[in-house]
């Protein structure tokens, strides 16, 4: 081989592997960005934060039924894993961000309330949920009675959540503050990970969501509990079916009948009875009253005037007095 073609094989060999040295630095410039920037990340499970958000779905339901006093339902959209910054970055300004501690833990977390969900509870909460209220410009506040509803909303969620959580740790969950600019919720660095756990609510025919985003470093002190795969011994005590019945059976309407009295009376005198005859009770002012729903005593007490109307102030609670289930039940 001529000299000539051995030096440009020789050069052709040198191209070759700066070409491949360039590509691997290449590649792993990218796998680290990716790595490094990236708003999703890898992350350890937590099975009983599932265990959770079912109890929080659950108990939400009611309350938030009690709360805009309209049918109400809860579900879950996603638990993931997020980095800190890109996370708060895409948030709309102004947002709606509550800080809130959970005792003996650090650092604190925050509840984002989306647009959508901050209207539908302003709405319903003033009577108007039916018509959509406007949607707010950039950079425009919030209203002083708006952001007091806010707050009353984001203090609902946080303890029926924290009502959930106590299977894995008991302890308060303080509010601490509403921020509605981003920048002034940074908590955390913007590179640390976070558990996002997104909720949709829907009322009626209107719905809207929120998101809990709680840093790693705050769950590290629960984190074997969290990893388990079954409710601690505290909760064995309320099995799904018994806690789902529970809160049903109180949102069940009841028609209740106060008698008077009870006397007897003739035919005769019954079919001779017509408009404008009085027919007189033999019962005093301070004589007690009964209450029943269906066949079943329920209350018992003295009759009264309240605002103007008659009314019964309750004496004794015979509901209160059972234990078994059979006679809370007519099974005539």
């Amino acid at each position: 081989m001529s000299e000539a073609k051995t030096e440009a094989v020789e050069q052709s060999m040198a191209d070759g592997v700066n070409k491949a040295e360039s590509v691997s630095k290449n590649s792993q410039n990218d796998a680290f960005h990716v790595l490094t920037s990236s708003s999703k990340i890898a992350y350890e499970h937590y099975p009983m934060l599932e265990v959770i958000l079912d109890r929080f779905v659950r108990r939400l339901t009611t309350s938030m039924r009690n709360f805009v006093r309209a049918n109400s339902e809860i579900s879950v959209v996603s638990i993931s894993a997020v980095r800190f910054g890109p996370e708060m970055e895409a948030l709309s300004n102004p947002a709606m961000l509550g800080i809130f501690r959970i005792e003996g833990w650090r650092p604190s977390s925050i509840l984002v309330l989306s647009n959508d969900f901050i209207f539908t509870m302003i709405d319903y909460l003033l009577g108007g949920g039916k018509f959509p209220h406007a949607p707010k410009g950039e950079n425009k506040a919030f209203t002083t009675i708006e952001m007091e509803l806010i707050k009353r909303s984001m203090k609902l969620l946080i303890e029926d959540f924290r009502k959930s959580f106590s299977i894995v740790h008991e302890a308060s969950f303080d509010l601490e503050t509403v921020e509605t600019n981003p920048s002034f919720a940074m908590i955390i660095r913007p590179r640390d990970a976070v558990v996002r756990l997104t909720l949709r609510v829907t009322v009626e025919e209107r719905a809207g969501e929120f998101s809990f985003l709680i840093p790693y470093e705050t769950l590290e002190p629960a984190r074997e509990k969290l990893l388990q795969t079954s409710t601690t011994e505290s909760d064995k005590n309320e099995t799904k079916w018994k806690s789902h019945l529970s809160e049903e059976l109180k949102q069940a309407h009841m028609n209740l009948r106060v008698e008077l009295t009870k006397f007897k009376a003739d035919l005769k005198d019954l079919l001779s009875w017509k408009e404008g005859d009085t027919v007189p009770l033999e019962i005093r002012a301070e004589d007690t009253v009964y209450a029943y729903c269906g066949n079943r005593l329920v209350l018992s007490g003295k009759m009264g005037k309240k605002h103007n109307r008659i009314a019964v102030q309750v004496e004794d609670n015979h509901i209160l007095k059972r234990t078994d289930l059979d006679d809370l039940i007519d099974v005539q």
